[in-house]
C-alpha cells in the first residue's frame, strides 16, 4: 500500500497537464511562426534576385547602346 506522500494529488496532476498543454501550444505556435518567417525570407530573396537581374539587364542594354 503506497504512502500518502507517494500519491499524486489530482489538483497537481491537472496543473501539470495544463502546463504541458500550454508548452505544446507554445512550441506549435513557435514552429508555425518560424515557417512563416522562412517562407517570407525565401520570397524576399527571390524578389531581390529578380531586382538584381533586372538592374543588370538594364545596365547592359544601356552600355550596349552607348
Amino acid at each position: 500500500m503506497p504512502n500518502s506522500d507517494d500519491t499524486v494529488k489530482p489538483e497537481k496532476l491537472s496543473k501539470t497537464a495544463d502546463r504541458v498543454g500550454s508548452i505544446n501550444d507554445a512550441i506549435a505556435l513557435g514552429e508555425h511562426q518560424m515557417k512563416k518567417e522562412i517562407a517570407l525570407g525565401e520570397h524576399g530573396m527571390k524578389k531581390a534576385l529578380v531586382a538584381r537581374i533586372t538592374v543588370l539587364f538594364v545596365l547592359t542594354n544601356i552600355l550596349y547602346f552607348v
